[in-house]
């Protein structure tokens, strides 16, 4: 524990943090150099980080999550944890940690093999299932640092005004009184701080590093996939699935570190498809194909739609500055939804659509594609399987 204490207390692991932080996120929300500076000389892990930490609804199929958006300080305590949390993990023999790539190489096997009855699990409200004192006792962490940035800077958080007058015009209660939208904020407040938070740099590594401790053994009539909170469930026949899928909602529940309850999302056979992290999995003539899901296609082509609209209406006003950032974003986007989909049969087609638009609005601009490529903030692939599977 005495080497975390040095890196947790490290003004040099701070600073090179915080700028490799800052270079990750898009250009509208960095800050300069000296405010990187500043935040290595004014961080404490130990101590409450006087930062105010926005929060606002995203949609996803069945309701909304509360995902918290956070400025230089907490960014920079958040990847510090992640980083020591990272060389502690060690991923159990069913977890796809790092990349979903080779969990669907290997669905994609097994259904081939025959392991053609599929169940699709997922834990209910994971991120807001955790329990602070008992998730301090299974990280590697001071309790001060679980508090103060694990859990993340629940007293500083404010709705994102912006963001919520349309939801709560959607979703608020109709024909409410000033008091009554006022309480349904404090709803929206008190589930942002459930739980650990949805936008922090370090909670999916948590929730890894918490999944890695479920016991589950290896059978030869079963296997069994996980990413994030998603489990994929595959046996050869549909009595084992309804046995093992039992054993497997109780394995969920025991595991320390807070209240999880798994549910199932889908159950069937792979020859009929089978949806996983936004993929479909179709099992024909003894081959397993796999497509990116329609609701995923449809998603990336409205968010390059607008993006592109956006770049055409800055070229127009002669802002090439703007103009270019949009690009920018543009590829992100899209390396991004290819990275994530890269193991679906049909995903070069894509490439070539969503990165030749990019290319043609860079000739417009007078920009290259390397340039872009360059400039472009990173994005996780994770965004596209966590709100589209």
């Amino acid at each position: 524990m005495a080497a975390t204490y040095a890196v947790l207390r490290s003004r040099d692991v701070m600073l090179a943090t915080a700028v490799m932080g800052n270079k990750a996120v898009p250009p509208q929300r960095r800050v300069s150099l000296r405010s990187c500076f500043r935040v290595a000389e004014t961080l404490d892990l130990f101590a409450e980080i006087p930062e105010k930490v926005s929060v606002f609804p995203v949609p996803k199929k069945s309701g909304f999550r509360m995902v918290h958006l956070y400025g230089p300080m907490y960014r920079t305590a958040q990847l510090i944890v992640k980083r020591i949390l990272e060389i502690h993990f060690e991923p159990a023999h069913f977890q796809y940690s790092r990349s979903v790539a080779p969990a669907v190489r290997y669905a994609r096997k097994m259904g081939s093999l025959g392991f053609t009855h599929a169940g699709v699990f997922d834990i209910k409200d994971c991120y807001g299932s955790f329990e602070g004192e008992a998730l301090a006792a299974q990280l590697p962490l001071p309790e001060e640092v679980v508090e103060r940035v694990v859990l993340g800077g629940k007293e500083n958080i404010k709705l994102h005004k912006s963001d919520m007058v349309d939801f709560i015009d959607k979703n608020g209660p109709a024909g409410a009184d000033d008091l009554s939208l006022s309480l349904y904020e404090n709803t929206l407040i008190t589930m942002a701080r459930s739980g650990i938070p949805q936008g922090s740099h370090c909670s999916p590594i948590v929730g890894q590093f918490t999944l890695a401790k479920m016991q589950w053994s290896v059978g030869h009539d079963f296997c069994l996939l996980n990413y994030v909170d998603d489990f994929l469930l595959l046996t050869r026949s549909a009595g084992r699935l309804a046995e093992k899928g039992e054993e497997l909602v109780q394995a969920v529940q025991a595991i320390p570190g807070g209240n999880f309850r798994l549910v199932m999302k889908q159950s069937g056979s792979l020859f009929e498809g089978i949806r996983f992290l936004g993929y479909e999995f179709v099992t024909e003539k003894g081959a397993t194909k796999i497509a990116v899901s329609l609701a995923n296609q449809n998603k990336i082509y409205a968010e390059m739609n607008k993006l592109d609209d956006s770049f055409r209406k800055f070229l127009c006003l002669g802002e090439k500055g703007k103009a270019f950032e949009e690009l920018t974003v543009m590829y992100s986007m899209a390396e991004s939804w290819l990275g994530a989909f890269t193991e679906a049969d049909d995903i070069e087609e894509f490439r070539c659509q969503l990165i030749g638009k990019i290319k043609e609005n860079a000739r417009l601009l007078g920009a290259t594609l390397s340039r872009i490529k360059k400039r472009a903030p990173q994005r996780s692939d994770s965004h596209w399987y966590s709100l589209f599977s």
